[in-house]
């Protein structure tokens, strides 16, 4: 039974529509040319024998694409990319896991997006912010040497909690986040139950950590309930094994970067409403974060600068299914 045509979302039927006229923005053309034409389905590079730009149907993209990278993450959990935890190891992980579906793998998103009302940083902003959790991460050893659960489940979510704002692909973010922050985590003794994130796993925190992680966008990066959630998929590598398998990988042996200094806000939701009181300020360790970098204060969010992309309502990733 040949599959039932599915409208375009308002949107991006809307966008479809302009695209016959001269008054398409920008922004507009960034966001359209990531689908195929006249439907909402990513360009990719499956079944191109029958369609230049891929499948068409976005229930048989979603079903062969999570194929692909699942099978890709069994690759990297048995041989992890080396790099050095920043911004061209994330695309390296990105690439690897998408080579098989999308000509964009690795690259960095050139829109805006929003999921279930939740915004995340600019594209225009996501490299500085990659530049400043970089020296976050170092100012913190990149994890390693630290053996309390508790310190390291919170740290562990801190800078996890950062790098989900960035976002930085238009699409598979969840994925490459998890083998990046599992590869992080073997490195500095610890073991992260990657199958814990299956909805099909019988104990699976799937539900809790998606939640957890909007709490933290939406909360002054308030990253206590991501921390708890991921306790439960974290434990302890024994000393003798982790320096059998990462010799000379201690404190220690990371050199200590400062921070790069930002010149505009990165973190702040660009579309929040002005005058808006956060009933969960931030606790210490974010407000001396604040005090040390006062740029990436919620309080200094500039006015969205209009022209990274089209409307908020054009950009909600929600309406194109789940982005994992």
């Amino acid at each position: 039974m040949a599959a039932q045509k599915r409208r375009l979302p308002a949107p991006l039927y809307a966008i479809a529509k302009k695209r016959r006229t001269k008054d398409l923005s920008p922004a507009d053309v960034a966001w359209a040319d990531y689908m195929i034409p006249g439907t909402d389905t990513l360009r990719n590079k499956l079944g191109r024998g029958k369609n230049s730009y891929g499948i068409t149907d976005p229930d048989e993209l979603d079903e062969l694409e999570t194929q692909l990278s699942m099978s890709r993450m069994v690759e990297l959990q048995q041989k992890p990319i080396p790099g050095k935890f920043d911004y061209a190891h994330m695309k390296k992980i990105h690439e690897f896991l998408f080579q098989d579906t999308y000509e964009w793998a690795g690259q960095q998103r050139l829109v805006n997006l929003v999921k279930n009302g939740h915004t995340y940083a600019p594209r225009t902003k996501i490299e500085t912010m990659w530049a400043q959790q970089e020296g976050f991460l170092a100012d913190d050893g990149m994890l390693r040497g630290i053996t309390d659960p508790a310190e390291f489940a919170d740290k562990f979510a801190e800078h996890w909690g950062a790098l989900n704002v960035a976002h930085s692909f238009r699409e598979g973010n969840t994925r490459s986040q998890t083998m990046y922050f599992k590869q992080l985590a073997d490195e500095a003794g610890w073991e992260l139950d990657v199958t814990r994130l299956d909805p099909n796993h019988p104990e699976s925190i799937r539900d809790e950590f998606i939640e957890a992680r909007f709490h933290h966008q939406s909360h002054n990066f308030d990253h206590a309930p991501l921390a708890r959630v991921l306790t439960k998929a974290l434990t302890r590598r024994e000393p003798e094994l982790q320096r059998a398998l990462h010799p000379g990988k201690d404190r220690g042996s990371v050199p200590h970067r400062l921070a790069r200094d930002a010149t505009e806000s990165i973190w702040a939701d660009p579309h929040q409403e002005a005058n808006s009181v956060d009933p969960n300020p931030p606790g210490a360790d974010i407000a001396a974060r604040y005090r040390k970098y006062p740029e990436l204060a919620p309080d200094n969010d500039p006015s969205h600068d209009g022209e990274v992309g089209p409307s908020r309502s054009s950009v909600d990733s929600s309406s194109m299914g789940p982005e994992l």
